[in-house]
């Protein structure tokens, strides 16, 4: 098991300080992981700032690198990622399809609503990366709207040859696991990453695991977070 750092303190600010003293001190390569690729460069930045200049650093957001890893695999299943926009799409097509079959209670009334399908799509993808099984919902009318469109969405990428981020996550993890080189062996550098589901904390960890070395900074409140990874608490 690689080295953890873990850098847990209320100041965004004074975690990046304390991370980038950390980071000083490694031997490249360094993949830096953010929420946003634009936090992960500016990371690196402050970084040349500091030393006059860098090499052998990687920047990337989460979502980014999952996207990198899983790709070569969803290639060879013959699929392809699914973009937010289109999850929304998904979602107002199955709306549809079950408001014409009076398939749908609890929800009728707000379905036809322009925000519901992206509302939809966001409750969605949360119960996919929480590993929640249509058949897992029931003992209401709520529930049972929800299970009925979860079900109906998964039938319809299946049908399309289409994956969301939850089978991306599972995709990317298991590879990591495998030892991709895009982690393996490499400093890891974890800049507040957001842990909520089941999916992302796998694929955290399992990074953490196939790194030389590896330094996670958390805001002290993000309890979450902390619990997920297994970190001290402040």
């Amino acid at each position: 098991m690689p080295t953890l750092t873990s850098i847990v303190l209320p100041s965004a600010a004074a975690r990046l300080a304390a991370a980038r003293s950390h980071v000083k001190s490694m031997t490249p390569p360094v993949l830096i992981v953010a929420p946003t690729r634009a936090a992960a460069d500016e990371f690196a930045i402050g970084l040349a700032a500091d030393a006059g200049a860098t090499f052998g650093i990687t920047r990337s957001s989460v979502a980014e690198l999952v996207t990198r890893i899983a790709l070569p695999e969803l290639a060879q299943r013959g699929v392809t990622p699914s973009a937010p926009i289109s999850d929304e799409a998904v979602s107002a097509r199955i709306t549809d399809e079950l408001m014409s079959r009076a398939a749908l209670r609890y929800f009728a009334p707000v379905a036809r609503m322009p925000g519901f399908p992206r509302a939809l799509a966001r409750t969605l993808a949360e119960l996919r990366q929480a590993r929640i099984a249509p058949s897992s919902i029931a003992g209401g009318p709520a529930n049972d709207d929800i299970a009925a469109l979860l079900e109906r969405a998964t039938a319809e990428r299946q049908r399309a040859s289409a994956v969301d981020y939850a089978t991306m996550l599972e995709t990317a993890t298991r590879a990591v696991e495998e030892g991709t080189d895009a982690v393996a062996g490499r400093h890891l550098v974890l800049l507040d990453p957001v842990v909520s589901t089941d999916a992302e904390s796998a694929f955290i960890r399992a990074l953490v695991a196939r790194s030389a070395t590896a330094i996670v900074t958390v805001a002290s409140g993000d309890k979450n977070t902390i619990a997920a990874l297994g970190l001290a608490q402040p």
